[in-house]
């Protein structure tokens, strides 16, 4: 709970360039959610929860930094039903329509324990599960390895190690850990093309017109687009 909040202290998801990335992730799941119980696990500042709102029959968020869960109490009030929970010691009393998981996994250093855990929440074979996270074959990251900033694209970035980011996923990877864990395959694929680092990207100060033309763009290149998103059911 300490590194928790050790991270969520650092971290400014206002202003770090994710915001964009959500905001994509959202576009993405908000539309698969409509009509749904949903929960939400761990939700920042809130920026996606916002989306899920406008979809979804209702909206239930565990988190484990009470920063977060003050902000999110504020910002939504009772809008929200939030417990203030590690996602290992979480233990609903109910089934939920869809389980949203974005920008997460790769924080987990037992991913396989948490998504076994979560089977158990979903609706029995109705039920959804949505995840994002980083492609380790993105660009920005293989224009690392060339300036000899990383090791190889599966190396730890200085924000790996800073924001705990110990997961390592491709798109093919992704798949192997989540069918491993008893769950079905319903749709996998990348999105967003990033060519540099979260930094760099952030003093570029992109516009809303490149945005969306790297979203566009990375389906075009899907290997080497930064984020994968996959649904799954139980």
């Amino acid at each position: 709970m300490q590194n928790i909040e050790n991270i969520a202290q650092q971290y400014n998801p206002s202003d770090d360039f994710d915001t964009h990335l959500t905001k994509q992730s959202g576009i993405i799941i908000a539309p698969r959610i409509n009509g749904k119980n949903v929960l939400e696990m761990g939700c920042l500042d809130g920026y996606m929860t916002g989306m899920l709102l406008k979809s979804a029959n209702s909206v239930e968020i565990v988190e484990g930094s009470e920063i977060f869960v003050k902000n999110i109490r504020t910002l939504y009030k009772d809008s929200v039903t939030v417990y203030h929970s590690l996602f290992e010691r979480f233990n609903p009393d109910k089934y939920y329509d869809a389980i949203v998981l974005a920008h997460v996994l790769h924080h987990m250093h037992d991913p396989e324990s948490l998504l076994n855990r979560i089977k158990t929440w979903l609706v029995p074979q109705s039920g959804r599960l949505y995840i994002t996270v980083p492609n380790m074959l993105s660009l920005h990251r293989q224009i690392g390895v060339k300036m000899g900033l990383l090791k190889d694209v599966f190396d730890s970035s200085e924000r790996n190690i800073k924001f705990d980011q110990p997961g390592r996923y491709t798109k093919e990877k992704l798949i192997r850990q989540i069918k491993s864990c008893g769950f079905h395959v319903v749709e996998c694929f990348n999105f967003f093309l990033k060519p540099f680092s979260n930094e760099q990207m952030k003093a570029l100060k992109p516009s809303k017109e490149l945005i969306v033309a790297l979203f566009e763009i990375g389906k075009q290149f899907e290997e080497i687009a930064c984020h994968i998103f996959l649904e799954a059911a139980p």
